[in-house]
């Protein structure tokens, strides 16, 4: 009994995780699923059948928690946003086991030596603010960040010591001076970015994104706040009496003006798994309400709009 073929290293979750066993036992096999930890995801069992192949993706796409969490300049391991898998197969005679493989919350293929996002690559960001990005390298790598103001500009360089995937942190506070930073990743490409204060009452939104990384957008302009509310009524003698009333706040945001590449970036929002609303350094889960959100603009310009709610409605976000 062997395990004939394995899924690739870092292969995404969003499509099929296939391992095939060969010469199974055909009285009973258990196929188990295990983390690196060898905590235990799933099982499975067959009977009658010697060559075996199973799709372990549904197990896993549930399991990935993303953390928006900030920090100064330079790059961190992104080891938090792989799931490590161990396969083992037992029959009553015998026990194989896979080699641990990593994998990521993509829903395609990632080809190494590149960044992981879907936001263009000419961006904003406030003097104070803070980006982060994912990168996929399948060597050690030196990223290269250049502060730029008017004919004066400095570089530093952050290395990435091992292949992998990684994070790289921008905190613009860090570059007082700068009025545009570029951030070379050599072969995975340039990022630019240009410092501008936000428009007074902005919100910034962070959501998982179809590539697995973490994006953020600044929206410009809270168009509406409203607070529904749901009660439990009942009637008698004396009428109408209200008991049980539930509320809940929700806030519709709108996007600046934006070139069709950055609209179709900013419509995966309706569709992120995740999503946070983003209140100074911390960030709140949010529920993102709007279901569809258009991409593409014949006239090649949108400002696409989102309804959010707080995921717990006992933590309002207006008030927050």
């Amino acid at each position: 009994m062997l395990f004939s073929s394995l899924p690739e290293p870092f292969a995404p979750v969003g499509g099929p995780l296939r391992y095939s066993l060969a010469d199974a036992s055909a009285d009973r096999t258990d196929l188990r699923i295990l983390d690196a930890d060898g905590r235990l995801l799933g099982t499975k069992r067959f009977v009658g059948r010697t060559d075996i192949t199973v799709d372990i993706a549904p197990y896993l796409r549930p399991l990935f928690r993303f953390d928006p969490s900030t920090g100064p300049t330079g790059a961190v391991s992104a080891a938090d946003r792989l799931l490590t898998i161990v396969v083992e197969a037992h029959s009553a005679t015998e026990t194989c086991r896979t080699p641990a493989r990593p994998f990521i919350a993509a829903d395609r293929p990632v080809t190494t030596s590149r960044w992981l996002t879907t936001l263009p690559a000419n961006r904003l960001i406030a003097p104070d603010g803070y980006d982060e990005l994912t990168l996929c390298t399948d060597a050690p790598l030196d990223i290269a960040v250049t502060a730029a103001r008017r004919n004066a500009s400095s570089t530093t360089i952050h290395a990435l010591p091992a292949a992998g995937l990684w994070r790289f942190r921008v905190a613009a506070a860090d570059f007082p001076d700068a009025e545009r930073l570029t951030i070379d990743g050599g072969p995975c490409g340039a990022i630019r970015y240009t410092l501008l204060p936000p428009p007074e009452g902005a919100r910034t939104v962070a959501w998982r994104s179809r590539l697995g990384s973490i994006e953020r957008y600044t929206f410009p302009v809270v168009r509406r706040v409203t607070r529904q509310a749901t009660k439990c009524r009942g009637s008698g003698t004396e009428g109408i009496v209200v008991g049980a009333i539930a509320q809940e706040e929700r806030i519709e945001l709108q996007a600046a003006l934006e070139t069709a590449e950055m609209t179709a970036a900013l419509a995966e929002l309706a569709t992120a798994r995740e999503a946070w609303w983003i209140e100074g350094g911390e960030a709140l889960p949010i529920d993102v309400l709007t279901d569809s959100c258009e991409a593409y603009r014949y006239d090649g310009m949108g400002a696409p709009a989102f309804v959010i709610r707080s995921t717990r409605p006992d933590r309002p976000l207006w008030s927050c």
